[in-house]
C-alpha cells in the first residue's frame, strides 16, 4: 500500500512574474501555471528540490528578455485530479495592500509583477515513472504591474512596422555588399 500522507512541506520563491494561466487551464498542459523568474540562489533552491529550469528546445537554459543571468521556472497546478473528471480550482491569488495586508486578487497580473508563489511539493510512482513533482497554490503579488491588452490590429501594425524596418536593414546591409570577383555570378 502505498503511503499517501504529504512527506514534504510548502515552500515559497519569490520573483518576477511571467504570463500566468489562472483563468482556464492551458490547453497543453491541462494547468493552471505561471513562470517565475528568479535569482540564481533560489534557483539553485528549487532545482535542489527537484524543480526544473524552463530550457529552450537546444537544451539551453531560457532567459527572459531584459532580465539576463536570472532562471525561469515554470509552477502548475493540474486542473483536474487524477480521475480526470474532477475539476480542481486555480490557485488562490492575492495582493499586498500598501497597509500590507494581503487581499483576494481576481484580476488579470501584468508580466513582470513582483511576488512569491506557494507551492508543494510531492511524490509520484505512475506508468511513467517515479519522482517528485509540484503544485502550485498560492500566488502572492506584493508589486503589481497592469495588464495591458494588445489589440490584434496594434500587433499587425506593430509586426509591419518591424517587417519595414527589417527590410530595410536587410536592403542596406545588401547594397553594402561588393563582389569583386571574374566568375559569373549565377543569378
Amino acid at each position: 500500500m502505498t503511503d499517501k500522507t504529504n512527506k514534504f512541506p510548502t515552500f515559497k520563491a519569490e520573483g518576477l512574474l511571467f504570463w500566468p494561466q489562472f483563468v482556464k487551464p492551458d490547453e497543453m498542459t491541462g494547468a493552471y501555471d505561471i513562470q517565475i523568474v528568479v535569482a540564481d540562489e533560489v534557483a539553485d533552491e528549487l532545482a535542489d528540490r527537484g524543480l526544473r529550469p524552463v530550457t529552450a528546445r537546444d537544451g539551453t537554459l531560457r532567459e527572459m528578455n531584459g532580465h539576463p543571468g536570472l532562471r525561469v521556472f515554470r509552477l502548475r497546478k493540474n486542473a483536474l485530479m487524477a480521475d480526470k473528471v474532477t475539476e480542481r480550482p486555480p490557485p488562490s491569488v492575492f495582493v499586498t495592500t500598501d497597509a500590507g495586508e494581503l487581499v483576494p486578487f481576481g484580476g488579470k497580473i501584468g508580466n513582470g509583477s513582483e511576488g512569491e508563489v506557494i507551492f508543494s511539493l510531492f511524490e509520484y510512482d505512475n506508468k511513467f515513472g517515479k519522482g517528485i513533482s509540484h503544485s502550485l497554490q498560492t500566488v502572492v503579488i506584493s508589486k503589481l504591474v497592469e495588464y495591458k491588452s494588445v489589440s490584434i490590429e496594434d500587433r499587425l501594425k506593430e509586426a509591419v512596422s518591424i517587417g519595414k524596418k527589417s527590410s530595410s536593414k536587410i536592403k542596406a546591409k545588401a547594397s553594402k555588399v561588393d563582389v569583386e570577383s571574374d566568375e559569373d555570378q549565377p543569378f
